[in-house]
């Protein structure tokens, strides 16, 4: 489910470079290989914009609900109750969050065809598939304009995901 989520987040995040400025490598590859609509682009921009906005108000609730618990175990007697109510409100937060991103993925899913979204799933297969389990990389399998990552212990300097130019 996770990784799902991760791959609609990630194609979101091309497309809303695409509808902006010049996107660059495997951005406007995927964007050209979907053949997405100028629509569809909006939409998706307009739907990550939402769903980012909505995300920043849950996770800082959750932070300050989680300082606020944090400050009442300090205390040499800690309401029960009320540590209690507040881990509930951090659980219900993080519920919210979990609901939010499936909801959020579901939506993405709708603005593509069955056909795109067919590409869409074949592209990240072909991306996952440069993984192996414990996320060691090997070589091959990485979908058109992708880069090997050139992080710690991937064979270069600690400068990211390398994906796309590194400029």
């Amino acid at each position: 489910m996770y990784r799902i989520f991760v791959a609609m987040l990630a194609m979101g995040l091309m497309l809303i470079s695409a509808a902006g400025a010049q996107p660059q490598g495997g951005m406007m590859m995927a964007v050209e290989e979907l053949g997405l609509s100028n629509d569809q682009i909006a939409k998706i921009d307009d739907l990550m914009l939402q769903h980012q906005k909505q995300m920043i108000d849950l996770k800082a609730g959750a932070k300050k609900a989680k300082l606020e618990l944090r400050a009442m175990m300090k205390e040499a007697k800690v309401d029960e109750k009320a540590a209690l109510a507040r881990q509930d409100e951090i659980s219900k937060l993080k519920a919210q969050m979990a609901n939010a991103k499936l909801k959020h993925m579901l939506a993405m899913r709708n603005i593509l065809t069955a056909e795109q979204l067919d590409k869409w799933m074949k592209m990240q297969r072909m991306h996952q598939g440069f993984r192996e389990k414990g996320g060691k990389r090997q070589s091959g399998g990485c979908m058109p304009g992708c880069k090997p990552p050139m992080g710690p212990g991937m064979g270069g300097p600690g400068m990211g995901m390398g994906h796309g130019d590194d400029k």
